[in-house]
């Protein structure tokens, strides 16, 4: 029964946020921001894995930690003002209330970049064929464009390395629906829950950079460049920090939650 419950649960969790409006606007922000600062490029190249680079240049890429959120940003506060907390405790246990809230969190800011960068690729693909009625994965433009900043450029892979932008995005927008819940434990106001992802992302980035502590900086999760120079060099790194962040937004989360409901 126990088990039964959990997963209606996650599945509830899922059904709110494909019911949020905010999990489309985040879809349709982060897609215009990034396909429309990309249309001089889409007009000039025909080179799939040149134009879906390009895209990282928009406003979508920068907007990503608070679109990463919105769908579920202010939900603990709504739970906690309706007292469907005290419901769900009644059939399972605050742990598995939490691990599941947290669950659905990532998963839900990694969702939304998938869908989106599902979308810029087949619109980009469909641009190409309209265009100039044919598609080029690898050209000598995204050659000398990401000479030396990308292990899958410089070995030709060019379909890696459109998945290795994908995943890197995927695993950055994955750390900030956590930090919106487990701030959503202490501050009331719903627009400083949704916030706070953008302002950590921003002010910490600035201040790691300025002192040239560039590997603290957040941003650098989602950076292409040099830490991409090797196959694996950048990944470890990026793992090992998003467990950390999983990590201790959940602590704080659970905390938070425990307080609350003694």
């Amino acid at each position: 029964m126990q088990k039964g419950c959990d997963a209606a649960m996650i599945r509830q969790e899922i059904r709110r946020v494909l019911l949020s409006p905010f999990f489309y606007i985040s879809i349709a922000i982060l897609f215009a921001g990034s396909f429309f600062p990309a249309l001089y490029d889409i007009s000039n190249h025909y080179d799939l894995s040149y134009l879906m680079d390009s895209t990282l240049a928009g406003y979508g890429t920068a907007l990503m930690p608070i679109l990463s959120t919105l769908a579920i940003a202010d939900s603990y506060l709504i739970e906690e003002r309706d007292g469907y907390q005290y419901a769900v405790m009644a059939r399972t246990t605050k742990l598995k209330y939490c691990l599941s809230k947290i669950g659905v969190a990532i998963g839900t800011g990694m969702a939304v970049i998938l869908i989106t960068k599902g979308l810029l690729l087949l619109t980009m693909t469909v641009s190409s064929l309209v265009i100039f009625g044919k598609v080029v994965l690898g050209s000598e433009v995204v050659d000398s464009a990401c000479a030396g900043t990308s292990y899958w450029i410089d070995h030709h892979n060019y379909i890696m390395f459109i998945g290795q932008q994908i995943l890197y995005d995927c695993m950055y927008a994955s750390i900030f629906p956590g930090l919106s819940l487990a701030v959503s434990t202490i501050a009331k106001n719903k627009y400083v829950v949704m916030l706070f992802p953008f302002i950590y992302a921003n002010v910490t980035t600035l201040l790691f950079i300025g002192l040239q502590w560039y590997y603290l900086a957040p941003m650098i999760l989602d950076a292409q460049g040099r830490a991409s120079s090797l196959m694996f060099e950048g990944l470890p790194y990026r793992i090992f920090v998003i467990l950390i962040y999983w990590l201790v937004s959940t602590v704080f989360f659970i905390r938070g939650v425990w307080s609350k409901m003694k």
